[in-house]
């Protein structure tokens, strides 16, 4: 069933860009008006003179700040290495479909009040004028975007087996809603059955799809086809 696509923005926006130069500026103040006001002081000659008398107070001040900016640059230094290494690390991770050629675009229609008829009519009408895009494969869409970091979590209970005493659902899935041609356009293998039709649309038996893992935690040793 067709809602409303995400996207996976993995590029800096202006919230980022607008974090980094209040950062930055925060730490050029924090770091440079001290020295500078220190600079500008009339007392800077004396000081500058070998005779010129040391007070200790100013140096463990001079040498607390430098212990600082040295102990935060070590720290900073330390994440950067380690946001990159675990960056590398999950770029070498197997998601589960295929990224390479694939465009999402968000779109969000409560701003235009759409009832379902007419929002399920302009998701088909936009799935047309994309597939007849030159270069384009496949579209779909989909309620949210493969890690996105967003999820509707959901309960099930397995016909046929004890429902716990508490009444709480023994599992918790999470639910994702999608349009015809979804596995096809991520390259998601179907290991069995189908995939989703125009045969499932409103109004026509309720049709799931699950993923390998909930399948062997439900059906153990089981095909799962045609399972209640």
């Amino acid at each position: 069933h067709p809602g409303t696509p995400t996207l996976i923005a993995l590029l800096p926006d202006g919230r980022v860009l607008a974090f980094t130069l209040v950062l930055s500026a925060l730490t050029t103040v924090l770091f440079g008006l001290l020295p500078a006001l220190r600079a500008t002081s009339p007392r800077i000659g004396l000081a500058l003179r070998e005779d010129a008398p040391q007070t200790s107070g100013r140096s463990r001040t001079r040498s607390a700040l430098i212990g600082f900016q040295v102990a935060l640059c070590t720290v900073l230094l330390a994440c950067t290495t380690l946001f990159l290494r675990s960056l590398g690390n999950a770029r070498d991770i197997d998601p589960g479909f295929d990224s390479s050629g694939i465009v999402t675009v968000p779109l969000d229609l409560s701003p235009r009040m759409l009832d379902s008829a007419r929002g399920l009519a302009l998701f088909d009408r936009m799935l047309e004028g994309a597939r007849s895009l030159p270069g384009v494969q496949s579209a779909t869409v989909a309620r949210i975007s493969q890690l996105s970091g967003s999820n509707i979590p959901t309960g099930a209970w397995v016909e046929g087996q004890p429902v716990p005493a508490d009444g709480r659902s023994p599992l918790n899935p999470y639910l994702n809603a999608v349009g015809t041609d979804y596995f096809e356009t991520m390259g998601i293998p179907v290991l069995a059955g189908r995939g989703f039709t125009t045969a499932d649309a409103t109004g026509a038996p309720l049709t799931v799809v699950v993923n390998e893992q909930m399948a062997r935690t439900i059906w153990p040793d089981q095909s799962p086809l045609a399972r209640p």
